[in-house]
């Protein structure tokens, strides 16, 4: 039986994989993984968190298909961003827009 063991640290997550039955020949094996996170970047704690979603074996979809799951960081509810950073979500916004305009007039044809 394969078993995932979380632990928290001051710092962030010890998270240990323990098989007791190795490739069905009854060897046991150990993963140990140290994830650390900081405030300023939550970029860590997403990638643990798809990191995890896989050694749990579940799927998150891939580009193929219809849905997937997103693991992604945004804005806080009350945060006030910057002229520079609602200029750079405006752009980002525009880009995504004239991106699915393409995807459209492909199917038109």
């Amino acid at each position: 039986m394969i078993k995932i063991v979380l632990e928290i640290a001051s710092n962030g997550v010890i998270k240990t994989i323990k098989d007791d039955n190795l490739n069905g020949a009854g060897e046991e094996m150990n993963i140990t993984s140290v994830h650390e996170f900081d405030d300023n970047n939550l970029e860590k704690a997403v990638l643990f968190l798809y990191e995890l979603a896989e050694d749990l074996g579940i799927s998150t979809g891939n580009k193929y298909e219809k849905e997937v799951i997103s693991i992604t960081t945004q804005w806080g509810h009350k945060y006030e961003p910057s002229i520079e950073e609602i200029s750079k979500k405006i752009e980002t916004l525009e880009e995504e827009v004239t991106l699915w305009k393409s995807a459209l007039s492909e199917h038109e044809i």
